[in-house]
């Protein structure tokens, strides 16, 4: 296995945490985001995702997490509306369910 198929393997296992905490359905949705963000998303490199466009999506689905600055996960989750952060879930899985089908 190459360092791309490495990567592409811890993307994916990466995801599949995030997507699995998301699917936790006995938590609020902001929960549930924060831990998908704790457990998958905040321990990808955005150059270990192999296509432009699921790029483009992991640094927006990021930018939506941190829109209250760097290290503020659990802040703009907490100011987040339900159905904002339920959109945000929906972005999350889609993109896991990207690479995990």
């Amino acid at each position: 296995m190459d360092e791309r198929e490495r990567h592409a393997s811890y993307v994916r296992e990466k995801l599949n945490l995030a997507a699995h905490a998301i699917r936790d359905g006995d938590k609020p949705v902001q929960e549930r985001v924060l831990m998908a963000h704790r457990v998958g998303l905040s321990a990808v490199d955005r150059t270990w995702i192999p296509h432009a466009d699921a790029r483009d999506e992991f640094d927006a689905i990021n930018a939506a997490l941190t829109r209250h600055g760097p290290g503020s996960v659990s802040t703009t989750l907490w100011t987040m509306s339900d159905n904002d952060a339920n959109s945000l879930a929906d972005r999350i899985v889609a993109l896991a369910d990207r690479y995990l089908a």
